[in-house]
């Protein structure tokens, strides 16, 4: 018996799979495991010498082959595919249909999901796409393609629609379900151009959007303003992320895709008397209490190598508390070893390096993960932020406010 992804098949008598040409095939090959998964490729019964191909998928347990499979996160669901090959006299059509009855990831429910593609060639070596996706039973999206090869690219033409996309379908993906999103995705898109250059032009629109934020215990909305999409240039137009009150944080800017290896972004990221977070403690926050805060800062350069300066400014009627749940510091051992000093000098003599003059007056600048950071920060001095090093509240740090940061 063949055995496939840890399955154990059974075969049919008398299987046979026959090959001329690509449009004189025929087949009856059929698979069946015990948990009824099985695999069947045939062809139909027609007189013709041009038959359909036809390789179906059934009752494959998504839960079985991920607790098989460490590298694949938990699933569940059954999945479904078939696979039709129709030979024409002149070229052929591929029509392939995928689906999963109720998809749950890592026990989180994502829904039922549907894939539709076709895929014909047609005359002067154009080459023709349809797709289709739908989430529990209502199509979501959809790309319609044209393309024609050439020598060293191929021109495209086509649409993309977005209709009524649920954010929510993310959730179960989210690490440690740390937060919430809502709301639809809408939007269409135009591509033209070639497959090295495309031209993207259209929108994108978040409707009735919101995350909410699990640590934070605070919700957050998204703009319903369209994000215009011209010749690869994402127009952010004062698009605004909403917290507590009417006092958005305004994005405002460019994302330039022109360059398609390279995309640059000119943003100006602003905030005036925002109310990030109003709320109490709960099981499971990390942060709680209020936090109002003044923004104006820029970020700009390539996605590979961002630059963000500006200033922050936290407001005197902040009282924030933010709790350690797994603590580093040993707070009953005198603090040994709270800080300790590493060298890093290289120590190779050929790349010797020269002691860095901190009289030269020269400022300090952070990097974090290829974005480089200069924020200078003002802080009220009626600030209140502690620090719970432990879930009890008996070990704290307290810190108040009064003194700028760079």
């Amino acid at each position: 018996k063949p055995i496939i992804a840890f399955m154990h098949f059974t075969v049919n008598d008398n299987n046979y799979f026959r090959f001329k040409s690509l449009k004189e095939m025929d087949a009856d090959l059929h698979l069946v495991s015990n948990s009824d998964a099985s695999l069947w490729i045939h062809s139909d019964e027609s007189p013709e010498s041009m038959k359909e191909i036809m390789v179906e998928l059934n009752q494959i347990d998504l839960k079985e082959l991920s607790t098989k499979f460490t590298v694949i996160p938990s699933l569940k669901g059954l999945l479904n595919a078939t696979f039709r090959y129709v030979p024409m006299e002149n070229s052929f059509m591929v029509v392939a249909d995928g689906g999963v009855d109720d998809l749950y990831y890592e026990s989180g429910r994502i829904g039922e999901l549907l894939l539709n593609a076709t895929y014909m060639p047609m005359d002067n070596g154009t080459h023709q796409v349809d797709l289709h996706a739908f989430h529990d039973m209502s199509e979501v999206a959809s790309l319609y393609l044209l393309y024609k090869g050439g020598r060293y690219e191929s021109n495209i033409n086509g649409e993309i629609s977005i209709d009524k996309l649920p954010l929510n379908i993310v959730n179960a993906m989210i690490p440690g379900q740390m937060a919430r999103l809502d709301g639809v995705l809408l939007g269409k898109f135009s591509i033209a151009g070639t497959d090295k250059k495309p031209v993207i032009d259209g929108s994108l629109q978040v409707d009735g959007g919101s995350v909410y934020v699990v640590p934070a215990a605070s919700t957050y909305r998204f703009d319903n303003k369209p994000i215009k999409v011209t010749k690869n240039k994402v127009s952010l137009d004062k698009y605004g992320i909403y917290a507590l009150k009417d006092n958005p944080l305004v994005i405002d800017g460019i994302i330039d895709a022109t360059n398609t290896s390279r995309p640059t972004v000119d943003l100006k990221i602003s905030a005036t008397n925002l109310q990030l977070m109003d709320s109490k403690k709960s099981p499971g926050s990390l942060a709680y209490g209020r936090l109002f805060l003044n923004l104006n800062t820029t970020l700009n350069g390539s996605l590979q190598a961002l630059r963000m300066r500006g200033n922050l400014h936290i407001l005197g009627n902040t009282n924030l508390t933010y709790v350690m749940l797994d603590s580093p510091l040993e707070v009953e051992d005198s603090f040994n070893n709270l800080v300790t000093f590493s060298y890093f000098a290289d120590t190779l003599p050929s790349r010797t390096r020269r002691p860095f003059n901190f009289a030269r007056g020269t400022r300090n600048v952070a990097m974090a993960s290829g974005t480089e950071m200069l924020m200078y920060i003002n802080i009220d001095p009626v600030v209140r932020i502690r620090v719970d090093l432990d879930e009890e509240q008996s070990n704290f740090v307290e810190l108040k406010g009064g003194r700028d940061l760079s």
